[in-house]
């Protein structure tokens, strides 16, 4: 009986649906879900803190991102129905790329998390006023997009494209140049911030907390793409597609989430004024010149202060 068991196990067939579809599932109902977060995120930017935004190039930017994002959720449901449903216990159909995910996925992950990094490369060369150092993460950042729409080509012209060297290194460059523009930007951010600390109590409270928010988000998307990185190359199956599905929501979320933070700041009292750094108001002019001298000195300290903790909160 034994024998026979194990003569039965070794002839049984491959199960191409969870060979192949499993981890594509998984992936889709995590996208699922992390797309509600960019809902409830973009819910409450536009309701509470498009305001804060001195131009109308966030606003569309933003809508933007939440248009793509919600095409990029519908272009995966499609491919997953359309393998598990429509072509139902169909090996050739499984066997073969979809259109829908080899021309689009990739396509819009490389364009939602190119975006992404594009948008803060320019925060941080508004902020650091390095003109180099933005363009360098700008290009490296349009490598990793490039390099996603690049494989997307491979993917819809090679039948057994897994096995493609060009598939391999497209795949290689695109995610591995990702991960370095966001340890790029995140450094930058980190630095920056730290160097230029007011000595204000108050104010340092401020930089302390978008510092943690910098290290938290770059952290997650780096994670992220480090797994996807990891299965790409040891993998032989679909695996790397369930960290694949979720990169372009990570990326959004940490955008929405760094500009909904900004009112949780001013509302908990850390947005920068007199009273905030510990200090009193001005006193009232006194009759002596001196007085009056080092009056005015104080409150160009205090409003310096101030006004350097605003810009990069608003910046950031």
């Amino acid at each position: 009986m034994s024998s026979l068991s194990v003569a039965t196990a070794e002839a049984k067939p491959m199960n191409l649906g969870e060979e192949l579809m499993g981890p594509m599932f998984i992936g889709l109902i995590l996208n699922v879900l992390f797309q509600g977060v960019i809902f409830i995120q973009t819910y409450l930017y536009f309701a509470h803190k498009s305001h804060r935004d001195r131009s109308w190039f966030t606003t569309v930017f933003v809508s933007f991102l939440l248009l793509a994002n919600v095409l990029h959720t519908v272009f995966i449901a499609v491919d997953v129905y359309l393998s598990l449903v429509v072509h139902y216990n169909d090996p050739k159909f499984l066997m073969q790329q979809s259109l829908v995910l080899g021309h689009a996925e990739p396509t819009m992950t490389g364009i939602i998390s190119g975006a992404v990094q594009l948008f803060f490369s320019w925060r941080v060369r508004v902020l650091t006023k390095n003109l180099l150092l933005g363009i360098v993460m700008a290009l490296v950042s349009l490598v990793s997009t490039v390099a996603a729409i690049a494989t997307t080509c491979i993917m819809s012209t090679t039948p057994n494209f897994r096995n493609n060297q060009a598939f391999e290194f497209l795949g290689l460059v695109w995610l591995v140049t990702a991960c370095i523009a966001d340890v790029m930007i995140t450094t930058s951010l980190v630095v920056f911030l730290q160097r230029h600390k007011t000595g204000f109590k108050h104010c340092d409270a401020l930089m302390d907390r978008i510092i943690r928010l910098a290290i938290q988000t770059g952290l997650l998307t780096s994670l992220c793409i480090i797994v996807d990185l990891i299965t790409h190359l040891v993998c032989t199956g679909t695996e790397d597609l369930i960290c694949n599905f979720i990169l372009a929501k990570f990326y959004t979320n940490m955008l929405l989430s760094s500009l909904n933070a900004r009112d949780a700041w001013s509302e908990k009292g850390t947005s920068p004024t007199h009273e905030s750094f510990g200090m009193s108001a001005p006193r009232p002019i006194s009759g002596t010149l001196a007085t009056k001298l080092n009056d005015n000195s104080m409150d160009k300290r205090h409003s310096g202060g101030s006004e350097r903790c605003r810009s990069e909160e608003t910046v950031v």
